[in-house]
């Protein structure tokens, strides 16, 4: 039989690649390799080989954990420290600014040591802002008070400070202020309740006092609604409006007077004792 075939069949066919030449037969693939029987040596099945490197990654990976269970975590944390540290800046330095915001939150979380602290208090708020003028902080020396209160500590601000003139809408030298005053409340996490006061002096003139009740409800609404965009929680807030039946300074010296138009921040932080009903 062999014989008779022709001399084309006998010829081995040939694959030419680019650079190399290689006879068809002497191939081999996956799917000849996962075609073929255990132990005819044609070649190694592929689920056994993806096997042996799986183990070998386990054994790896457990000789890993091993040789770290063994090693000092403070070597180990310093040597992440190292790492972490390679390319960042330096840190920065330190900030009194963000020191004064702590000083002042002690001072407002101890009530009763307010009369005796009222002025230190002041000069931390005051501190807190380290871009501010000299100018700036006579001005906030002049016409804002830390004073003790039954309920907790009250932080008082003229109109001066906070509004445009005759008017509930907040300046931008009073947004700084409440900016300020914003990560302390919400560190004291306590109650709030905001009131605004005007002078008598319009009542005097003949003007109607349902409208002092207005606008000093709507100068606490304002610094309330600022409170709300830093974050502080609603529940927390409530508003009142007193118009001039609460004044704060004698009423017979103008400047004085003045100062009677102004906003009280009453910061809650009395620790409340329990009673019978």
């Amino acid at each position: 039989m062999p014989a008779l075939l022709s001399p084309r069949l006998r010829t081995r066919r040939t694959v030419t690649f680019p650079d190399r030449e290689k006879p068809a037969d002497t191939l081999y693939s996956r799917s000849s390799a996962r075609k073929a029987a255990p132990g005819s040596g044609t070649g190694t099945p592929v689920w056994l080989i993806t096997f042996a490197d799986l183990m070998t990654l386990l054994l790896v990976f457990f000789i890993l954990l091993l040789t770290m269970s063994g090693l000092d975590k403070n070597v180990v944390s310093k040597i992440g420290g190292q790492m972490r540290g390679q390319g960042e800046n330096p840190a920065p330095p330190f900030n009194p600014g963000a020191g004064n915001i702590d000083i002042f939150a002690n001072y407002l979380r101890k009530p009763k040591d307010i009369p005796g602290n009222a002025e230190k208090a002041l000069d931390a708020f005051i501190a807190m802002d380290q871009s501010a003028s000299e100018a700036f902080r006579t001005k906030v020396h002049e016409q804002a008070k830390v004073l003790g209160h039954p309920e907790g500590v009250v932080i008082v601000l003229t109109d001066g400070l906070l509004f445009a003139a005759e008017s509930p809408t907040l300046n931008t030298a009073g947004k700084k202020l409440l900016d300020l005053l914003t990560p302390v409340i919400l560190d004291l996490n306590v109650d709030i309740n905001i009131s605004g006061h005007t002078d008598s002096g319009a009542v005097e003139s003949g003007f109607d006092p349902g409208a002092l009740y207005e606008l000093s409800y709507f100068k606490a609404a304002a610094v309330l609604e600022h409170f709300l965009q830093g974050k502080v929680p609603a529940g927390r807030l409530s508003v009142s409006g007193y118009g001039s039946d609460k004044t704060m300074y004698p009423e017979a010296d103008a400047k004085d007077r003045q100062k009677n138009n102004r906003l009280e921040i009453l910061l809650k932080t009395m620790p409340r004792t329990a009673s019978y009903i």
